[in-house]
């Protein structure tokens, strides 16, 4: 029990609501592979969570306010990765700079727009890697890389593994660590 929890309402806006979402993104790709101790993965996920929801609810963002218009620009960037998504085009939604856009969205978000647009394009990239048989470079051009070189390098830099590696781990799985299927085969 904690009083900030008993207080939230049933729909909740506050400026931690774009990492809530990639948050919960995370915890189902976590589920979804099915990984020894993927439960453990996913608690520490949805503390996470919990600490965004109530960090939202108990302060403002660095930068001394609430800025919907970054929530617009951080919603483009991610709807729009696998196009030629910008980060100039961003700034424009919310009316600010450039500079002063990068600013604002490292302030609220925690990382800077570009790495924003980076992290959406793998989250894509990985979605459809364990979801469907498209060839890597079908994929890299669907998700707003270069090419499949690019794709590559990036998601080497930040999973640790290649993409066909990411790949041999099979297709998603929906099972719970421990849970026995309900009917035999």
């Amino acid at each position: 029990p904690h009083p900030l929890l008993d207080a939230l309402p049933g729909r909740i806006r506050s400026w931690t609501n774009a990492r809530c979402g990639v948050v919960i993104e995370r915890i189902c790709d976590e589920a979804a592979r099915a990984q020894p101790f993927a439960d453990l993965a996913t608690a520490g996920m949805l503390l996470e969570m919990l600490a965004e929801i109530l960090r939202g609810q108990r302060s403002v963002p660095a930068d001394g306010g609430h800025m919907p218009g970054l929530e617009a620009a951080a919603d483009y960037l991610t709807r729009s990765c696998g196009d030629n998504a910008s980060v100039d085009e961003a700034a424009q939604i919310t009316g600010l700079s450039p500079s002063r856009f990068r600013t604002c969205f490292a302030a609220m978000y925690g990382c800077s727009p570009r790495d924003w647009l980076l992290q959406a394009r793998l989250r894509r990239a990985k979605h459809l890697m364990l979801g469907s048989d498209l060839r890597l470079t079908v994929i890299a051009e669907r998700c707003g890389f270069a090419n499949v070189h690019n794709l590559s390098r990036a998601f080497r830099r930040a999973e640790g593994i290649s993409p066909s590696e990411f790949r041999r781990y099979g297709p998603a799985r929906h099972l719970v660590e421990g849970r026995k299927p309900s009917y035999p085969h």
